[in-house]
């Protein structure tokens, strides 16, 4: 929780690669953790690494399916890598 916390902490601050390091940290203690897998992915969305955002907001999402965040965080990585289409305007 501490490494969770220091990297929700680092995220809000901006300091994008520390808050990473800190929540991949996080991770490898608890491997089903869903809060440092979703500020792992904010970070890599932020960082637009698209494409390892998608892949950690798919498992975060498959932890907690109920999170908006979660989703929406999820649904802008998928966007960004070409995986879902935005709908046509009517």
């Amino acid at each position: 929780m501490a490494r969770s916390d220091l990297g929700a902490q680092l995220l809000a601050q901006g300091k994008l690669d520390e808050a990473a390091e800190e929540l991949r940290s996080a991770i490898l203690l608890d491997s089903k953790a869903f809060n440092p897998r979703l500020n792992l992915g904010i970070v890599l969305v932020e960082q637009h690494k698209f494409d390892e955002a998608a892949e950690v907001l798919e498992r975060a999402v498959s932890l907690n399916p109920q999170s908006a965040a979660g989703r929406l965080y999820s649904g802008e990585a998928q966007l960004a890598v070409g995986n879902l289409k935005m709908p046509r305007r009517i």
